[in-house]
């Protein structure tokens, strides 16, 4: 369980949100679990996979070596993605917390919350919330479209409205 908000959004608004981030004193984990404080390379967007906020804990590990996501102090923070003339969705997504046994329950540090919540209030800021046709993914609807209310930037919008891409 968790919050979350998914939104879509081209490369240069990702990049606002990676930075707003930075800015609120989170660091960023990459696909790779490399920890950076600052971007400093415009490539390193694609390779983001998590906002840490070090000072809520240190990084908890499965015994396979990947950072499990319900104990460790972060935000999942997936880049935009598109392929195809087809884009689909990110989302910022944060623990509700975890179960320590079965009777003890450990919530998220609130610090980690509020800084959650800034950085959502930042992206519906960068984004507008449009009704607009989405298309399924599951191929039993076989490419039917669905009405959806989504958050998405005001560039990648006039793109969709454009036809120079598909909402997935």
């Amino acid at each position: 369980m968790g919050k979350q908000i998914e939104y879509y959004s081209e490369m240069d608004s990702y990049m606002l949100i990676v930075n707003k981030a930075i800015e609120l004193g989170l660091k960023i984990i990459t696909k790779d679990n490399n920890i950076i404080a600052s971007i400093e390379e415009d490539n390193i967007y694609n390779e983001i996979k998590y906002f840490y906020l070090e000072e809520a804990g240190s990084l908890k590990l499965r015994e396979n070596g990947i950072i499990d996501i319900l104990e460790s102090p972060i935000i999942e923070a997936n880049p935009p993605y598109t392929n195809d003339g087809k884009v689909y969705k990110s989302r910022l997504w944060v623990s509700s917390g975890f179960w320590m046994n079965e009777d003890i329950f450990i919530k998220r540090d609130k610090m980690l919350e509020k800084k959650y919540d800034a950085i959502v209030r930042y992206l519906k800021k960068i984004t507008n919330y449009v009704e607009i046709e989405v298309k399924a993914k599951n191929p039993d609807y076989k490419g039917r479209y669905f009405l959806r209310k989504i958050y998405i930037t005001e560039t990648l919008y006039d793109k969709v409205k454009n036809k120079e891409y598909e909402i997935i």
